[in-house]
């Protein structure tokens, strides 16, 4: 079973119903909304986190001169790199988009370095 936005209440919720918890939460999660309580709650519980617009539909994209582009110019990487990188490194399942040949080859490439 899985869910789609529940935060902590509504996942103690189904478990107080169900004696069940989900397998996986999906919830929006980025580095610009990083929901810390519920992966915590998640994580807790044994329950995996997807993590829906992962690359905040390119609002963190858009920010090059902020830390994510220095963090990406530092490992000589591309901006989402960095951000898919981030959500690996926390565990977070991503399945990132693209229909154009070098996004989906960068998101190939997320191996090659590490952030922390």
């Amino acid at each position: 079973l899985g869910v789609c936005n529940f935060l902590p209440d509504h996942l103690e919720r189904l478990h107080a119903e169900t004696g069940e918890y989900p397998s996986v939460d999906q919830i929006e999660l980025h580095p610009s909304w990083q929901q810390r309580d519920t992966v915590a709650y998640c994580k807790e519980r044994g329950i995996a986190v997807e993590a829906y617009s992962p690359l905040a539909r390119g609002a963190d994209l858009e920010a090059g001169d902020g830390v994510i582009g220095r963090i990406a110019r530092s490992h000589g990487v591309s901006p989402a790199q960095v951000i898919l990188r981030w959500h690996i490194e926390n565990g977070t399942i991503i399945i990132p988009k693209s229909v154009h040949r070098r996004p989906q080859e960068e998101n190939l490439d997320l191996f090659s370095f590490r952030l922390g």
